[in-house]
């Protein structure tokens, strides 16, 4: 493995900021879900599905704090890929994002549901990339309450 200066995993010192107790950590949730969304969308836009998406399987390059704008996710670890059969695949890879920022780095369900629904109205190419036309389909991968 090739060692790239400023990249980290997830998994180590990588981000600090995600500490718990880091006041600043809220404002990390928007870049990171941005982060992980453009990277899903560049493997979708290759007819690949790929959902081993977790923290293990996310080197994370970090360009400017402490604004942490230009967050980059890298995804690595394919061996679980697959191709794109349905469209509506799509959808689902946006849950699995929104899940790892539930499950891996603990960010509540609450606030990756307001985020999300933020990104996705600021952004509709976005939204459209992983069909979510309506607030049904939003409705279908938003984290359930009380997580």
């Amino acid at each position: 493995m090739e060692y790239i200066d400023g990249m980290e995993t997830s998994e180590s010192t990588g981000l600090p900021i995600l500490d718990q107790a880091n006041p600043e950590r809220a404002q990390l949730l928007k870049p990171m879900m941005k982060a992980l969304m453009a990277g899903q969308h560049a493997i979708l836009n290759c007819g690949v599905v790929w959902f081993d998406i977790a923290a293990r399987n996310i080197k994370w390059l970090q360009t400017t704090p402490p604004e942490w704008t230009s967050l980059r996710a890298i995804l690595i670890d394919f061996d679980s890929a697959s191709p794109l059969y349905s469209e509506w695949t799509r959808l689902l890879v946006l849950g699995s994002v929104l899940s790892i920022l539930n499950s891996d780095y603990g960010f509540s369900g609450e606030a990756i549901n307001d985020a999300v629904k933020d990104v996705l109205a600021s952004d509709q190419k976005l939204a459209t990339a992983f069909r979510v036309t309506s607030e049904h389909e939003l409705d279908l991968i938003l984290v359930p309450a009380g997580y």
